[in-house]
């Protein structure tokens, strides 16, 4: 054993790190000998001591950490970290750890550096071996860390910093973590909530509130209990409360079921109630209701303090109070909201009965009986007595047809047809006949054809009475003119043009008529034209050479009117304006556009050329609103064609030329009137189109018409409408807020009767909105032909419909169609023959 040892002290360095490696020896004590001479080489590298600090034998694993930690200096650092990019991941950590417990402040920088720029593997256990060391030794690091382009590393860094209050104390740390509230990574973004009960309670309040709106269910979850203990911390913020409040209109339910969650979880709940209820007085109409309806999920908890709030000294609050009662749909509201049928306030009486009409609890009904008396408040009473349907109220109501005010009569009328009790049928007979009123005398016809179940058997009666007007209308103190529009309504006309040395020419079913007058002169045409020309239209007549306005005869109806200056002298063209607005299986929309009463926002356009009916159609659509919603309407034209009574809405109507300057400055004024619905007459100019693609953008919707003709023509016209710097953006906000367009054309009918309309129609589908803000709307044409399953309706496939129905001929089905082929096999060879010689023009 002597001679051995003693040959081991000659044995130079490699020969001991070999020896060490194979673990060459006899016992413990010639391990500990080998150790021992290999630790005094003076020229044994901190690298070459690399492959014991991996060995299984513990003994040598501790020999190596010493030497590591006893040898290492600036070079040794660089060196081990050279070697690091050949070793295993277990490895790689043995090194970086026994670095840093040999000589960390010198071994610190080095991994630091790997952690920045080392591959994914390696900037791991670089990170993991500095988080060995005490916080205080690498909190300047750990800071660092937070901007890493990896979110692991960052995770890891913010984990470090959280253990350690001191690290989380410092302003400038604090600051970074605020920062990464946004982070891509979901698990940062929940580690950042869970420093926020350390932060200030302003800065968790901002924060939190900002991640109620975050796209991960489990982020929003955590934001809501995170910030129930702030809002605690900051008390009565007013600030807070409007930023958390404010949340309420947000697209999300998610969002909106947070926020009530923490209102709901608060001490002072009540007030923030009535601070809510205030908060929701100055919503648009659409984004109250949604408001509300999230309110509904905590029915019982909050009935007492909605019950008490009826009482509130403050209007606004009781009448929102109210409003959200009928929410709550709950009988324990109705006998408080019936003592506030005895208001003062007027208005507060109205919320009071369309509350209780909401509800339809019957207990309401001799309250609003002795509501009906009084003229302000009577519509209102019958459409609560409506809604609730009970025939008790049918006597009262018919009694109403006796009142003074026409609209009141004709509330009584939509509230006998919801009641749809047949003991009125003599009431509505008597109406019919005598009500001096010819919109009472028609829907009181509409109202009998009803109960007679069928529209088209009794459409004899509604023949009369428009008869009946029309003599009336013959006894009146007509002028020529009146007598000439008088005429071609009788006749079916649609339209009547006045032209100097020419007679009077009606269009009926598309085709010129002349009328039986004489020629008219330049003097006659004067004559007849100025008689009808208003006063107020008077200054933009001698500026322009050309109004616009609606002239309306009594008991007869109403004219679109142009009259315009020509060669010859003055020349006029009227439009016959029906008198009853009409519905859209009427004109033969398809029937998947009633859907669009479902829609709280966007963009809907009515397209066609001049005299293609979109001013009928665009009256269907707001008929529609009004008949199926509670919304506030606002119309924009020039000039007004249809009128539509208030049914289910509030409705305006503005004339430009008369109730504003422009459909620019109404646009502009409509955004400051709680509107639900905008109706812009035309998109004539790039500023009315960018104001009704904003007012979309803005929670309302909005539907307008434009001179195109196609849907897909119609995105590039109001894309064009704009500079090239500016179409860009425009592409964008028309993807995200068009919902349909409408292009229709009117055909011949094959029986000669008239005209059919042809509706193209173009769904706002994810591929189309792709399509626009890709500027690639060439495509769209292909894309609704495989997509009518998503309710695109093609200009072919809407003459195949009408041609199925015998609306229209083959021939004319032919020439209007994109893809002819489909179409010939309905046609005669001779046919077929002659409208390609002639090349199957339109």
């Amino acid at each position: 054993m002597a001679l051995f040892r003693s040959s081991s002290k000659k044995a130079g360095k490699s020969e001991l790190l070999r020896r060490v490696q194979a673990r060459e020896w006899a016992d413990r004590d010639e391990m500990s000998e080998v150790l021992r001479e290999l630790g005094q080489q003076k020229d044994l590298k901190v690298e070459e001591l690399v492959p014991l600090l991996t060995s299984t034998e513990p003994a040598i694993r501790s020999f190596a950490e010493v030497q590591v930690g006893t040898r290492l200096d600036a070079r040794g650092v660089d060196a081990l970290v050279k070697t690091l990019a050949s070793k295993t991941g277990r490895t790689q950590a043995m090194i970086l750890h026994t670095m840093l417990r040999g000589k960390a402040e010198l071994a610190k920088g080095a991994i630091e550096r790997l952690v920045m720029e080392g591959d994914r593997g390696l900037s791991r256990t670089a990170m993991e071996a500095l988080s060995t060391l005490p916080s205080h030794q690498v909190g300047q690091e750990f800071h660092r860390f937070l901007q890493h382009d990896k979110s692991e590393i960052r995770r890891m860094a913010l984990v470090k910093i959280q253990d350690s209050p001191a690290l989380l104390g410092e302003p400038a740390i604090q600051n970074s973590i605020l920062r990464m509230a946004d982070d891509e990574d979901e698990q940062i973004r929940m580690r950042v909530l869970d420093s926020l009960p350390e932060l200030d309670a302003g800065e968790a309040v901002r924060i939190c509130l900002s991640r109620l709106k975050d796209p991960s269910a489990s982020v929003q979850q955590k934001a809501v209990r995170v910030l129930t203990r702030a809002m605690e911390r900051v008390g009565s913020s007013v600030e807070a409360e409007e930023q958390l409040l404010g949340l309420l209109t947000d697209g999300s339910e998610a969002v909106r079921n947070g926020v009530l969650d923490i209102i709901m979880k608060r001490t002072d709940r009540d007030r923030l109630l009535r601070h809510l209820l205030l908060f929701c007085k100055g919503l648009m109409g659409w984004m109250r209701d949604r408001t509300l309806q999230s309110l509904r999920r905590y029915s019982q908890e909050l009935m007492p303090e909605v019950i008490r709030l009826m009482n509130d000294e403050d209007d606004d609050v009781r009448s929102m109070a109210l409003t959200l009662g009928s929410t709550l749909e709950s009988p324990e509201v109705v006998p408080h909201v019936i003592g506030l049928l005895k208001d003062d306030d007027w208005w507060l009486r109205m919320i009071a009965a369309e509350t209780l009409g909401k509800i339809g609890d019957k207990r309401a009904v001799r309250p609003l009986l002795k509501l009906l008396e009084d003229d302000d408040a009577a519509m209102i009473a019958m459409e609560a007595l409506a809604r609730i349907g009970d025939n008790s109220a049918t006597a009262a109501i018919c009694r109403a047809l006796s009142r003074d005010q026409t609209e009141i009569r004709i509330e009584a009328l939509n509230a006998l047809g919801k009641l749809k009790d047949k003991r009125c049928v003599p009431v509505l007979e008597e109406a019919t006949i005598h009500d001096p009123n010819a919109a009472v005398r028609r829907r009181a016809g509409e109202l009998l054809d009803e109960f007679a179940g069928s529209r088209e058997r009794n459409s004899g009666r509604l023949r009369a009475i428009d008869a009946d007007s029309l003599r009336r209308a013959s006894k009146q103190d007509l002028t020529p003119m009146e007598r000439l529009l008088v005429e071609a309504r009788k006749a079916g006309a649609s339209d009547v043009h006045i032209i100097v040395d020419s007679k009077a020419t009606m269009r009926v079913h598309g085709r010129l008529v002349e009328m039986d007058t004489p020629m008219f002169t330049a003097d006659l045409s004067d004559q007849y034209l100025r008689s009808v020309l208003p006063e107020r239209v008077g200054a933009t007549f001698l500026e322009k050479s050309q109004a616009d306005f609606c002239h309306t005869i009594p008991e007869v109806g109403r004219y679109r009117c142009n009259v315009y200056v020509e060669r010859k002298g003055l020349a006029g063209a009227f439009r016959t304006i029906p008198n009853e607005v009409p519905a859209l299986d009427e004109i033969g929309l398809p029937s998947h556009l009633a859907d669009l009463v479902n829609h709280h926002q966007g963009l809907i356009v009515v397209a066609g050329p001049s005299g293609s009916g979109k001013s009928t159609t665009l009256a269907a659509l707001v008929n529609l609103f009004n008949e199926h919603k509670r919304d506030h309407i606002l119309l924009l034209e020039d000039p007004i064609e249809f009128v539509h009574k208030a049914k289910g809405c509030l409705v305006n109507q503005r004339e430009v030329g008369r109730h504003t300057r422009s459909f620019a400055a109404a646009l502009r004024g409509a955004l400051r009137e709680d509107p639900d619905v905008i109706v812009v007459g035309q998109m004539r100019d790039p500023e009315t189109v960018r104001l009704a693609i904003e007012a979309s953008e803005t929670g309302h919707l909005v539907i307008a018409t434009m001179n195109t003709t196609s849907a897909p023509k119609t995105v590039d016209r109001i894309i064009d409408a704009f500079p090239v710097a500016e179409q860009t953006q425009i592409r964008i906000m028309l993807s995200e807020t068009l919902k349909v367009v409408v292009c229709q054309q009117l055909l011949p009918r094959a029986d000669g009767t008239g005209r059919a309309a042809l509706f193209e129609v173009m769904m706002g589908t994810l591929g189309v909105r792709m399509m626009i803000r890709d500027n690639k709307t060439y495509q769209i044409p292909g894309q609704m032909q495989i997509g009518e399953g998503k309710g695109h309706v093609t200009v072919d496939s809407g003459l195949a419909r009408l041609l199925e129905d015998g609306r229209i001929s083959a021939e004319e089905a032919y020439r209007r169609a994109q893809s002819k082929d489909q179409f010939e096999a309905r046609l005669s060879g001779e046919t077929l023959a002659g409208l390609k010689s002639a090349g199957g023009g339109r």
